[in-house]
């Protein structure tokens, strides 16, 4: 494909009027903006606005019933006032939106919601971003798009607000060429479009927005970036359907692909389905063949290889590299029919057994088509694994035996896709004990579910033998270590005759001052074995086997010293002195020595 990108001005002068027409306001107001406000007042500043529109009530006795108890509205909509009757309540539509209730106008008869004059306000500006199709100056077969933020400022000024809009985004689109996508960015604050808060940013060519910026992909950036302020999204989509009706784009499928369970929600999603049929014609062939799905998957990013390869071919059956016969065909363009497309997954596995010439059919593809991400790689691709056709048939009698032996109830929701995921796991434990892959008697046991708890069995029980070896050679770990540790610690050993501090010497140690102290000191053994810290028990001298209190000690500091539940160290106590004894006569003098070492 030629990449001739056109220039943002150049493209800018292939529109009839790129400015936003009052024919395009008006399509805004009417279109996006029909829901409003009815805003209430009260009081002398109601009752002015009231006559002041009303003129010709101010001399008649009709003017006697008004009191300063009575409500005016305001229709934002018809710009008509009227007195509002009592039964309209100003409240929340929901608790968790800020949707008001809505009442119907009694001029424009369009419903409206009720706010308040005064502090309702707030906040209440009218925000869309809306889309515009149009055809090229030089081209009929050339669709242009121009991304409009509009904004009715209510909060500005009820009376008499106007629509502000600004341009903030534009397209080209032409098949056969590369698609053309410019964006701007632009703030609205205070009732004005602006480009940026921040000193020393260049404004655009117009000192509003900032400068043109292409984008070489089509994506959800532009919508979700203005629906984060609040513009809602919108777009004239008869506007682009008249055009491809009456241009080249007529058989780009549009209305094939976009059914009436598959509608847009965003207008860069069909524009994205339309940039793909200017680089990818062929996709009408996909589309009116059943196999919108290979569309669907191209435009959400997913993979559609090998079933699929995009490049552009004359004959467009070329680009599927699945061979389907004339039933395999017939019958997916009857499932189209019903809503229920072929996925790709299935697809993508049929290729894959065609490739690697094992027997498989459509229909089992679609049966394992979940399966798709466990069969993907090295199971597809093994050729001790029974091919799909093998498979189905086997998981099929196999779902036959469970419900004739367990009833029907319990195996009500499953189907052969779940029976072969379960084979799957089966496959993978037999492969992992070392079973001869070739053995008939393995590969399709009579009862699956009997030889995989059978394997799963045998699994654990060599897991947990496993485990025992790593356990038993950590614990040797630990115990050389806490020995080597116990030696370099002789040096912190003190007692002032009442009370001895020393190491933790074994394993049994370590568990039994966690156990009756009900601390986690159990789970330094590791660190202590490797001697990143140190456990020291503290024991009265005349009860040398009973747990007393534990003190950790690292960098010749005491980290902690805590006795039953964690409970620390009472200050002005016995202990509290020992402790503060031991760190004087033991710790200090250690931690010089390492100052002057250094």
């Amino acid at each position: 494909m030629k990449q001739d990108i056109v220039p943002a001005e150049a493209l800018k002068k292939e529109f009839y009027s790129f400015d936003v027409s009052n024919k395009e306001k008006e399509w805004i107001l009417n279109h996006t903006m029909m829901q409003q406000y009815i805003v209430v007042t009260h009081g002398t500043q109601g009752k002015d606005e009231f006559f002041r529109d009303h003129p010709e009530l101010s001399k008649t006795k009709n003017k006697t019933r008004i009191t300063k108890k009575t409500r005016f509205g305001y229709c934002t909509w018809c710009h008509q006032s009227f007195i509002l009757p009592d039964t309209w309540t100003i409240k929340k539509a929901s608790r968790f939106y800020d949707q008001f209730e809505t009442y119907e106008c009694p001029h424009c008869h369009r419903k409206h919601e009720l706010i308040s004059g005064y502090r309702g306000l707030g906040n209440k500006s009218i925000k869309r971003q809306v889309t515009f199709f149009s055809r090229s100056r030089k081209s009929k077969n050339v669709i242009l798009a121009k991304v409009v933020a509009a904004v009715l400022p209510i909060e500005n000024g009820y009376r008499d607000c106007k629509l502000q809009t600004y341009i903030v985004g534009m397209m080209r689109l032409e098949i056969g060429k590369p698609t053309t996508y410019y964006v701007r960015n632009a703030y609205y604050y205070d009732g004005n479009f602006c480009h940026s808060f921040f000193w020393g940013e260049a404004g655009g060519e117009d000192d509003i927005g900032r400068p043109w910026i292409r984008r070489k992909t089509i994506g959800y950036g532009l919508a979700t970036e203005w629906e984060n302020f609040g513009f809602a999204e919108y777009a004239d989509y008869d506007a682009l359907n008249q055009i491809i009706k009456t241009s080249a784009w007529k058989y780009c499928g549009k209305d094939e692909y976009y059914t009436s369970e598959n509608q847009p929600r965003y207008a860069c999603e069909i524009e994205k389905y339309l940039d793909l049929y200017s680089r990818f014609p062929q996709i009408e062939y996909l589309i009116k063949s059943g196999l919108a799905n290979i569309v669907k998957a191209k435009l959400n990013g997913d993979t559609t290889k090998p079933a699929v390869f995009w490049r552009k071919y004359k004959n467009p059956k070329d680009m599927l590299r699945v061979k389907l016969s004339k039933e395999e065909r017939k019958w997916i363009f009857e499932l189209h029919q019903t809503g229920k497309d072929v996925s790709v997954n299935a697809l993508n596995i049929l290729t894959i057994q065609q490739q690697l010439k094992r027997r498989c059919t459509l229909s089992d593809a679609i049966a394992v088509e979940s399966c798709y991400w466990l069969l993907h790689g090295n199971i597809l691709n093994d050729l001790r694994f029974m091919d799909l056709h093998s498979l189905v048939a086997y998981c099929s009698r196999q779902l036959a035996k469970a419900r004739g032996k367990d009833g029907d109830n319990p195996w009500k929701n499953v189907n052969v896709g779940t029976i072969c995921r379960d084979y799957i796991d089966y496959y993978e434990e037999i492969k992992r004990l070392g079973y001869d892959l070739n053995d008939r008697t393995y590969i399709r046991p009579r009862d699956l579910y009997e030889a995989h708890r059978h394997t799963s069995e045998l699994l654990r029980i060599r897991h947990e033998a496993k485990m025992k070896v790593m356990r038993q050679k950590e614990l040797e770990l630990q115990k050389a270590g806490l020995a080597k540790q116990v030696k370099n610690l002789q040096s912190y050993v003190f007692t002032d005759g009442t009370y001895l501090i020393r190491p933790l010497r074994t394993v049994d140690e370590f568990i039994r001052e966690g156990s009756v102290n009900h601390n986690c000191v159990g789970t330094y053994i590791t660190r202590c074995a490797q001697g990143h810290t140190a456990i020291m028990a503290i024991r009265k001298i005349d009860d040398p086997d009973t747990v007393f209190y534990t003190m950790e000690i690292q960098d010749n500091k005491i980290m902690q010293c805590r006795t039953k539940n964690n409970v620390p160290v009472a200050q002005g106590t016995a202990i509290d002195d020992f402790v503060k004894l031991y760190e004087k006569m033991i710790l200090k003098p250690k931690q010089q020595l390492r100052r002057e070492g250094a």
